[in-house]
């Protein structure tokens, strides 16, 4: 995931990302749950926990309409709801890394993949981390009991929610991967 001669792009498209998840969990409905010595104290508010769940509840449901093909059922946007919340906002973590480290120093593309921007190539990067070929039966089993969701909904449904993306590559207002309504916690 990590290569030390890759470009920007490509390693804060991958394992920034897979960072960014890990530290998202620290500031979720679970995470809200200890406080910063690892003892069990909330440290949300009522408003703040009012926001968080209206804004879970907009994840619950975009995942919840989401259908896989090959088994035609919908994901359980209850069970996978905690993993995609910090899957968009380990994906807008490292965005925002990237972006403040390719203000201090150039961003490159790669020479072999010249037809993408940056921007993309780090979107290419996060989409590759999801990258895999499962069976029908290893889906439905994913599906009933996996705390994430499958890996088309873990690449897709986070551009979506991602207007940079949606700049990178010209996607317009009300398309597929730029729908008008998205979803946000952080």
């Amino acid at each position: 995931m990590f290569v030390p001669e890759a470009p920007l792009p490509v390693n804060y498209g991958a394992i920034g990302t897979v960072i960014g998840h890990e530290i998202t969990h620290g500031f979720d409905n679970k995470g809200a749950q200890y406080d910063e010595a690892g003892n069990v104290r909330s440290w949300w508010d009522r408003s703040t926990w009012a926001t968080f769940m209206k804004k879970m509840q907009c994840f619950v449901m975009q995942y919840g309409k989401q259908i896989e093909p090959t088994i035609k059922k919908n994901v359980n946007g209850h069970l996978t709801v905690q993993e995609n919340i910090a899957d968009n906002g380990g994906l807008r973590a490292a965005y925002e890394a990237y972006k403040m480290r390719c203000s201090r120093e150039e961003c490159t593309a790669l020479p072999q993949m010249s037809s993408f921007t940056p921007e993309q190539l780090f979107f290419v990067a996060f989409a590759n981390i999801w990258c895999q070929n499962l069976r029908s039966s290893v889906i439905g089993q994913i599906m009933e009991s996996s705390s994430h969701a499958l890996w088309r909904f873990r690449t897709n449904v986070p551009l979506q929610n991602f207007p940079p993306f949606a700049k990178a590559f010209q996607c317009p207002v009300g398309s597929l991967m730029n729908p008008r309504e998205k979803c946000r916690v952080w």
